[in-house]
């Protein structure tokens, strides 16, 4: 049965597991989410790993070491084998990918640099129709599509971003603001279009009620579990 709402796992079953890990991400399978959001961010010698925080506490930015100097993190070709190998690819959720630039980083990843390490992994690990990619960077994945424009891209929407004409321009499947950001203004011009809305972080039944009664049609949340029960009812 189709659920009233898409839900989506944030950083995995993040509340189970620990966030951005293949154990997480397996979880929120295993839960029979429509999708899983992770971080995803490149390493100087062009690995792939899943980390939020663009520094670790006290010691630099993620994306100025190697593997070899923070082998302990999960890596984005590991998690789409994990999703590829247990579960049939018809039943298997989309894995959303979240594209992290740091402004602030002078000499970190080019956007250029960490498209072709994400994509070179996503095509050799995964179906790419069941990947899609997010950033709060619009120029990214505004980059992605210039090069690659079948790929499906999500711009996050900050609670404080006012621009959403420019988003809504771009005529994309999916956006995702802020649960901070909506107005019924902008719901109902992204829905004169077709274009969806993807709520994060939602975490409470009073936030689900409210989405679900201003009409958005998915909810990026950190208990994907609950949220499911939630619906059940609904």
């Amino acid at each position: 049965m189709k659920r009233l709402v898409h839900v989506r796992a944030h950083r995995g079953a993040s509340k189970e597991g620990p966030e951005n890990t293949v154990e997480s991400v397996l979880l929120a399978a295993e839960i029979g989410v429509d999708s899983i959001e992770i971080d995803v961010q490149v390493l100087k010698d062009g690995t792939p790993i899943l980390f939020h925080d663009f520094e670790l506490p006290g010691q630099g930015y993620i994306t100025s070491y190697t593997l070899e100097e923070v082998s302990q993190l999960s890596l984005l070709s590991e998690v789409l084998k994990s999703l590829k190998n247990p579960i049939p690819d018809s039943q298997s959720p989309l894995l959303d990918i979240e594209l992290k630039y740091a402004h602030t980083q002078s000499k970190g990843p080019t956007r250029e640099f960490i498209l072709e390490n994400v994509l070179s992994v996503v095509a050799r690990e995964s179906s790419e129709r069941r990947v899609v990619y997010r950033s709060f960077d619009w120029e990214i994945l505004k980059l992605l599509l210039k090069k690659h424009p079948e790929c499906q891209v999500i711009p996050l929407v900050s609670e404080k971003e006012k621009n959403w004409d420019e988003i809504l321009d771009w005529k994309t499947q999916w956006i995702a603001p802020s649960i901070q950001n909506l107005k019924s203004d902008w719901i109902e011009k992204a829905q004169a279009q077709n274009t969806k809305i993807m709520a994060y972080t939602a975490n409470s039944i009073p936030e689900w009620e409210r989405l679900i009664t201003i009409g958005v049609e998915g909810i990026t949340t950190d208990y994907p579990r609950e949220l499911i029960q939630f619906l059940k009812t609904k």
